[in-house]
């Protein structure tokens, strides 16, 4: 308010300054006119003009004597204006800063935010924290914010008054990278146009290409891309512009760089291709141009993951379908052998899994450790997925390289429905991994007291051994859960049973169950 105040009072400088001017013209031709009068003219008129000429006279030095009172009115609003700026020198509170500022400006008052800028007034900063727990944070100076907010008039009085456009953030990010990030197009015009670097590069290597892609802002990218800006600039984690855009879903962005002769294959550090992230993220319009233009649909990652992988393990189901209408090798294997099908079973993607079994996927596959679909969504406790295998045939009797089954699997992890099903559809309670264990002997290991419940109560021996010659008792006795001991001694277990070192349970015992044993 008292900045308004004071541009007002200039203005009114400026025209009362003007009156004077125009009066001082008057009494000066008003004089000539004097000097002039032929000396028959009357007394009469020469006293009429004298008269005028005085109450001119007059009115001048009034107004002379206000405008020497508004210039030291000026003068003072000036001093007061130079002892905020003193005052916000010293000070922290940034927003009243940026406020001051933002109001100097929105007055046009040059002089004093030159003299602002020339205390360093725009080099104070803000933190902005992008976590709650404030590990990642951006230290922002005025000029900034002022671009990542759009204030195109602050932008523009900070620039003239001579502040650096280049300026970087904590995290190493431009005027121009923050004007492009948030889409702020007439902020990125004026910031080019004035020279700034369109290829500034934050901390982690992005360009305001890659803000402005990342984010679809497809006015900026038109610009920039139109003025060189590099359309394969990679960050240090090698995503370019395109990559940034099909991740993110942003179609119209991809289209134009790809019109404009970005690489559709090129690979992040990771081996990803935009058709690989725009699979990933369930991007279907994204993926279906990409695949128009020609993109590699079995392109690999560095772990050996493609399109169909990545959008089977995330349950994408639209783009499974349009890949595999597409030719998608749906028995594809990444570096560990995992096919899409094993993937949708590991993160039950029950539609997924479904659509892949429906068009002929492989049930048995299995992975580098002999995993199957089935052995993978036992081990997760995936339910429904786990009834739908096995209602189509999944081999519920399959072993891994360890020879581990699918009971023996939820038997380990506790997932007690799982093991309900299993055995219901006649799965061997009794199997035995290359280490001898069982799914009780397991069970009893974890301290999976209702898993423990439930295979005694279906027949499990409570006496069987490992090759190590641990029965269920002692491997529950040496871990410590007393609630499986209790319910296996209850249940007739033999608490004398020795392993193949003559170590009974009492032996191997932690203290808690050691004193329940003695206790007998």
């Amino acid at each position: 308010m008292k900045l308004r105040i004071l541009n007002s009072i200039v203005d009114f400088l400026d025209s009362k300054g003007k009156e004077i001017y125009d009066s001082t013209e008057k009494i000066q031709k008003l004089q000539t006119e004097l000097n002039e009068i032929p000396k028959q003219k009357s007394d009469n008129e020469i006293q009429s003009l004298q008269s005028q000429l005085n109450q001119i006279n007059e009115e001048s030095n009034k107004l002379k004597e206000k405008l020497n009172e508004m210039e030291s009115n000026t003068n003072q609003a000036d001093e007061t204006i130079l002892s905020k700026i003193k005052e916000l020198k010293e000070s922290d509170d940034f927003e009243s800063i940026y406020n001051f500022l933002d109001e100097l400006s929105s007055q046009g008052n040059r002089k004093m935010i030159s003299k602002a800028c020339e205390e360093g007034l725009w080099k104070k900063t803000t933190t902005v924290h992008f976590r709650d727990d404030g590990d990642e944070f951006d230290e922002r100076n005025v000029l900034h914010v002022a671009s990542n907010k759009g204030n195109l008039k602050l932008v523009k009085s900070l620039i003239e008054c001579g502040c650096d456009k280049g300026t970087k953030s904590s995290c190493g990010l431009t005027p121009l990278n923050y004007a492009s990030f948030i889409g702020h197009i007439e902020i990125v015009k004026y910031l080019i146009s004035n020279g700034a670097d369109k290829e500034a590069k934050d901390n982690a290597g992005s360009t305001p290409l890659i803000y402005a892609s990342s984010n679809g802002h497809l006015e900026v990218v038109q610009y920039l891309i139109s003025n060189g800006a590099d359309k394969e600039a990679k960050n240090k984690y090698g995503w370019t512009p395109l990559i940034w855009a099909s991740d993110n879903g942003h179609l119209e962005v991809v289209q134009y760089l790809i019109s404009n002769g970005a690489d559709k294959e090129v690979k992040n550090n990771d081996g990803n291709t935009p058709l690989i992230f725009a699979s990933a993220n369930g991007h279907l319009e994204v993926v279906q141009y990409l695949i128009s233009v020609g993109a590699d649909k079995e392109a690999k990652s560095n772990d050996g993951n493609t399109p169909l992988i990545f959008a089977s393990a995330n349950g994408h189901l639209e783009v499974v379908q349009y890949l595999i209408s597409n030719g998608a090798d749906k028995e594809a294997k990444d570096n560990r052998e995992m096919t899409p099908l094993i993937w949708a079973s590991r993160y039950c993607k029950l539609e997924v899994v479904q659509y892949l079994i429906s068009n002929g996927a492989d049930k048995e596959a299995k992975n580098n450790n002999g995993w199957t679909p089935l052995i993978w969504a036992s081990r997760y406790g995936h339910l429904e997925v786990v009834q739908y295998l096995i209602s189509n045939g999944a081999d519920k009797e399959a072993k891994d390289k360890y020879g581990y089954t699918p009971l023996i699997f939820a038997s380990v992890t506790g997932h007690l429905e799982v093991v309900q099903y299993l055995i219901s559809n006649g799965a061997n309670k009794e199997a035995k991994d290359n280490d001898g264990w069982t799914p009780l002997i397991w069970a009893s290991r974890y301290g999976h007291l209702d898993v423990v419940k439930y295979l005694i109560s279906n027949g499990a021996d409570k006496e069987a051994k490992n090759n190590n010659g641990s029965t269920p008792l002692i491997c529950a006795s040496e871990e410590g859960h007393l609630e499986v001991v209790q319910y296996l001694i209850s249940n007739g277990a033999d608490k004398e049973a020795k392993n193949n070192d003559g170590k009974t349970a009492l032996d191997l015992a932690t203290d808690n169950v050691k004193n329940y044993l003695k206790s007998l």
